[in-house]
């Protein structure tokens, strides 16, 4: 049996590890190629923490949640990190990328005296396909106050939700998307297509998690239908999930009844095969 570990503020901290993971995004945004469904900017869950793809040279930068740091990951050599407690994402921001500039982002940044400037400069360079960046997305001076421990309670927590969801996932037939982590709302998610096309603008299902989110300031699992049925309403959801239009449109169930079962990672796969048979029906197909 797989269950939840216990976390005093898991809002807060993830909030903390959101500030860290968003540098990696912007990783992402530099350097890979483009994916269906944006899929090169998202972080694949690891079960010592959250990496970018290869990078140029063959390393990898990680959020390493088991050690609470960031770190770059060369193809040959010992690591650099860089703890998080203590820190600023403001700080982070130039340590990790000031470790990759020369090497790893050499190609990717524009040449100039202002690290973010020239991150930001280089992700533009890449087309339309991203929005602008802001400073403030990256460069946040607030201090970090999560502790190695509470890093390491979140990956606990991370691994048995992502447990649950890609057993449920891998017994699904339809083509899906790999179960990754988003680093701009910081949730794990995957989505599951009616079709034969990976394509975000297709009718698909979306199942992930969410630590928190405007309007819901608590961690919460949820699905939902793209595009609904109007007028749709799903009936026979598990015990304690919720239908919602507020905000957005979907299903949610609230973290503290995910944990409080014995076997969280089980009761996960078993609400979401349960959410899918309510939800299907919306995509009409």
């Amino acid at each position: 049996m797989i269950a939840l570990p216990r976390l005093q503020n898991p809002v807060r901290t993830a909030h903390d590890l959101h500030r860290a993971a968003e540098l990696l995004g912007a990783i992402q945004r530099l350097t890979q190629p483009p994916q269906p469904a944006y899929l090169e900017i998202s972080l694949e869950a690891l079960p010592d923490g959250l990496s970018t793809g290869r990078l140029p040279r063959g390393g990898r930068a990680m959020l390493d949640l088991a050690r609470g740091e960031l770190a770059y990951l060369p193809p040959e050599g010992r690591k650099t990190a860089f703890p998080l407690r203590g820190s600023t994402q403001a700080a982070l921001f130039e340590d990790l990328f000031g470790a990759l500039a020369a090497s790893e982002l050499g190609a990717s940044l524009p040449p100039g005296a202002d690290l973010f400037e020239r991150v930001s400069r280089g992700i533009a360079a890449r087309g339309g396909r991203y929005r602008p960046v802001e400073r403030g997305r990256l460069m946040d001076e607030t201090r970090l106050s999560v502790e190695p421990e509470e890093a390491r309670g979140y990956n606990q927590l991370l691994q048995v939700i992502f447990t649950g969801i890609a057993c449920f996932s891998a017994r699904r037939s339809e083509l899906k998307t790999p179960l990754v982590v988003w680093p701009e709302h910081f949730d794990l998610s995957t989505l599951l297509f009616a079709g034969l096309e990976v394509d975000e603008s297709r009718p698909h299902l979306n199942f992930g998690f969410a630590p928190y989110s405007a309007g819901m300031e608590f961690p919460y699992l949820y699905a939902y239908a793209s595009p609904l049925t109007q007028g749709f309403e799903p009936s026979g959801l598990p015990e304690g999930a919720r239908w919602t239009t507020e905000g957005w449109t979907g299903v949610w169930m609230d973290y503290s009844t995910i944990a409080s079962q014995q076997d969280a990672a089980r009761y996960v796969d078993e609400t979401c095969a349960g959410i899918y048979r309510a939800l299907r029906p919306a995509l009409g197909a």
